[in-house]
């Protein structure tokens, strides 16, 4: 077992989604956390993946005053706070002599905060990115505001980032809750005679380095290698995989990104966005399946535009979601996951919350509400991995790695498309395909797609694109999109059998698909979904009617949809199932079960 004692870790860390969440819980976090009588106090293990035992424990209020204690033989410990107000900061001093931070996730009386490497990790990104040195922080503590630590909502900014650098091999560890946290859910840390489980044995596999801002995880068959950057009121990671068991290489570099409130303005923006998706979780919470996309509204700018939606048809689309996810027993959760930009002036902010994508809020006389991206129809351009199965599977042929755009507008609002980029589309029309009635609204959008042929060698992160959309009315619009983070790792639907005949759909009635995750690169967040198609999909303009539902990375690779049997009164003849595993870093693996 390596013993990783002599870390000095100053850097930081990462994060992002649609206005909409839909996560749930699973499994714990490692070994039986130890157990202690609560009086008010700390509690908490001191790890590096061996623990930490009798390691002398300092403590630093808000206010600057100071505690102390001492782990135990199994680096576990119990501090009393009278006298003490969260958040508090908390420093282990190793036996060699170096010094592991940690800092409050919450501001309970009573609370974990364990003290590891990755905790380290968390604490000083804050100090970094306003140019403080963390000892002299502690030390001098309250000299000024600036070194006080950081109220929790920050913290939680950070620590998903970090988090999302290390889920891989959370994953691999069998630590998938989606409610663990690295610095407050109890642990129990390994000792030379016993090897450590879960998040010990994630700290057990990393290594960093405090100077080059170097983060090495492996098991021997995949390694990962992440560079954490701290700017000015942002944070920054760029993560590369490489996996010898299934030969997959996943790309990224510099696409996660969050701001951190280092102002009061900007502090009080994020108590203010988070205010209101606590409202709205409240308000999904308190109606239940009786609620309305009027229960909805008020949440949203009335001046919004989103992918060509307005405030009405914004609530309409989130009123189904929820919906979706209820119906396949997940949890409805608004947590906000990362900050990718935030502008007091203007005050608008782009943010990501956990499991979907970008959203876009802002500040309506006074209250910071859900707001849009201002495009005039939902544009997706994305590198992929995908496996087609079902009827006339072809490999190499229309699966595979390949580019794919996906321009979804408002019906009859949009009469061409077109894209370049890459070095194999220039002005290269993407066509109509289908009419999509989206469920349980008023909506129906026109869809233009198209995939490339199977490219030998994906464009690197980053590449530019260039989508035009043609209104049919008024002048093209350029929308400049970045390619993705890519992986060369399949992924398969494992429990359907039959050629892709019509009877595997099970039209009608409740279908339960079951899919492959991958190993390769940690998961973001899931989609499952149909598309029906009336009267079949060779039809030259066939009617298409959607469903599906969206889950956090940690839920398992399963969902149960019932696909209608008739599409806005004409019966379905042909059905696609849809499943897409999306990376945190932006990598994509996808499937198209075809079904005639």
């Amino acid at each position: 077992m390596k013993m990783r004692v002599g870390q000095r870790v100053v850097l930081s860390v990462v994060l992002g989604a649609v206005p909409f969440i839909f996560s749930c819980g699973g499994g714990g976090g490692g070994a039986a956390p130890q157990t202690f009588t609560k009086t008010p106090g700390i509690y908490g293990t001191a790890a590096v993946g061996l623990g930490q035992p009798y390691r002398p424990i300092d403590i630093g209020d808000v206010n600057g005053n100071k505690g102390s204690g001492e782990t135990d033989g199994n680096g576990d410990f119990s501090i009393p706070t009278v006298g003490l107000t969260p958040p508090y900061l908390l420093r282990v001093t190793t036996a060699t002599g170096s010094k592991l931070y940690s800092v409050s996730a919450d501001l309970n009386a009573t609370t974990t905060i364990n003290i590891t490497p990755l905790t380290d990790l968390i604490i000083r990104s804050w100090y970094k990115v306003k140019n403080i040195n963390i000892d002299a922080a502690f030390d001098n503590s309250p000299a000024s505001d600036a070194n006080k630590p950081p109220a929790p909502e920050t913290v939680s900014l950070i620590h998903n980032l970090i988090k999302n650098t290390v889920q891989l091999w959370l994953d691999k560890n069998g630590v998938t809750s989606s409610d663990f946290n690295l610095i407050s859910t109890p642990f129990t840390a390994g000792s030379a005679s016993v090897p450590g489980t879960g998040i010990d044995k994630v700290l057990e596999q990393a290594l960093i380095n405090a100077s080059t801002g170097s983060i090495v995880l492996s098991d021997g068959t995949t390694t990962q290698n992440s560079t954490l950057n701290a700017f000015l009121s942002s944070l920054t990671a760029s993560t590369t995989t490489v996996s010898q068991i299934t030969g997959s290489t996943v790309e990224s570099g510099n696409n996660d990104l969050t701001t951190l409130p280092t102002t009061t303005v900007m502090q009080a923006a994020l108590t203010g966005i988070n205010t209101t998706l606590a409202n709205i979780a409240n308000t999904i919470n308190t109606n239940g399946w009786s609620l309305t996309a009027a229960h909805l509204q008020p949440y949203l700018d009335p001046s919004m535009k989103n992918d060509g939606f307005n405030q009405s048809e914004s609530a309409q689309i989130l009123r189904m979601m929820v919906f979706s996810a209820k119906a396949s027993g997940k949890s409805v959760l608004y947590n906000l996951k990362t900050i990718k930009s935030l502008d007091t002036s203007a005050n608008v902010a782009e943010v990501k919350l956990d499991g979907i994508g970008p959203a876009f809020f802002r500040k309506v006389s006074g209250t910071w509400l859900i707001s849009g991206n201002d495009r005039i129809a939902n544009i997706v351009v994305s590198a992929v991995m995908n496996t087609r199965q079902g009827i006339n599977p072809c490999p190499g042929v229309c699966d595979g790695t390949k580019m794919t755009v996906k321009v979804d507008a408002k019906q009859t609002t949009v009469s061409n498309v077109t894209i370049t980029g890459g070095g194999f589309w220039s002005t290269t029309a993407v066509p109509k395909v289908s009419t999509v009635a989206i469920t349980g609204t008023a909506i129906t959008l026109d869809r233009f797609w198209l995939d490339s042929n199977h490219l030998a060698k994906l464009p690197a992160k980053d590449t530019p694109f260039d989508v035009i959309v043609t209104p049919a009315v008024g002048s093209p619009v350029t929308y400049t999109l970045k390619s993705n983070a890519y992986t060369t790792e399949p992924i398969f639907i494992d429990n359907l059998s039959g050629a892709g005949t019509i009877d595997v759909a099970k039209l009608g009635s409740p279908l339960t698909v079951t899919w492959t995750k991958p190993t390769s690169y940690a998961i973001q967040d899931m989609y499952f979904g149909y598309q029906a198609y009336s009267p079949s999909r060779s039809d030259p303009s066939p009617t298409v009617c959607t469903g599906g539902v969206t889950m956090s990375g940690t839920a398992a690779p399963s969902a149960t949809v019932t696909i209608p049997a008739t599409c806005q009164g004409g019966s379905v003849g042909s059905v696609n199932l849809d499943v897409s595993v999306n990376g945190v870093n932006g990598e994509a693996s996808t499937i198209t079960y075809v079904i005639n």
